[in-house]
């Protein structure tokens, strides 16, 4: 990536508050740790991303207040930490409950030739990623506004036509292989959720939890029993601690 000044040259404008998190934001991206994986264009989406977070965040409430400050470091450049992790990009991501899009965008924005699906329940921030979805023009990312268990079971909630018809072309069938890997953060019940994964991901799928900040990191992993079998805590690519595994291999 060019320079922390080129790259902030043509950015869109930011609030006062937003200013100094984006500087670091930037900053780390242009370290040893971020060209090879944001050119220019990136971080305009990134940063346009960002704002469209600040902006919603309040009526949404898609962060929480204290985060709105540092969005860019606390959520943005966090959702990229498990790109440490993968050789390369998968073909095809699930986010589990999505939420304002982290992690599911911010990879979408660097890994376009995935599949990134962002399975969110609440409508209005369903609505909101849908909206985030079209004005980035991010053509790899898909909203699915359902629970991960109706995926399972193919009982997608009934939203609008245009939405339901973006599930139904998201949701892995028999002639589909599945996800291959699945993303779960700012989410509670691990084990339920690795649990409830099968159905939908394909044998082998690699899955990635993010682990907050003092999060008990081997209490988490020794709770999920023969799911966490294999499982292991990694560094993410910016710092943070990932929790990730695979999901049993079937027949």
């Amino acid at each position: 990536m060019q320079s922390e000044n080129a790259a902030a040259a043509g950015t869109p404008q930011l609030p006062p508050s937003l200013q100094a998190d984006h500087r670091d934001f930037v900053q780390a991206l242009s370290g040893p740790a971020g060209p090879e994986l944001v050119d220019i264009q990136v971080l305009h989406l990134l940063t346009k991303f960002g704002l469209l977070v600040y902006e919603h965040a309040w009526r949404l409430s898609l962060i929480s207040k204290g985060d709105r400050s540092t969005l860019f470091t606390r959520h943005i450049l966090d959702s990229l930490n498990p790109i440490s992790l993968f050789d390369r990009p998968p073909a095809s991501v699930l986010d589990v409950g999505s939420g304002a899009g982290f992690p599911g965008i911010p990879l979408a924005a660097v890994w376009p030739s995935a599949t990134v699906t962002l399975l969110e329940r609440r409508e209005r921030k369903a609505g909101f990623l849908e909206r985030a979805v079209r004005e980035l023009g991010l053509r790899n990312a898909k909203v699915i506004p359902s629970r991960l268990e109706n995926l399972a079971s193919g009982s997608l909630s009934q939203a609008g036509s245009q939405s339901q018809a973006r599930s139904d072309s998201a949701r892995p069938d028999s002639r589909q292989p599945g996800f291959q890997s699945v993303f779960i953060r700012a989410l509670g019940s691990l084990p339920r959720i690795l649990g409830s994964l099968d159905p939908v991901c394909a044998p082998g799928a690699r899955w990635v939890y993010f682990l907050g900040a003092g999060s008990p990191a081997e209490e988490i992993l020794s709770g999920l029993g023969p799911l966490g079998q294999g499982a292991e805590v990694a560094r993410g690519k910016f710092g943070g601690q990932l929790l990730h595994g695979r999901l049993n291999e079937r027949g």
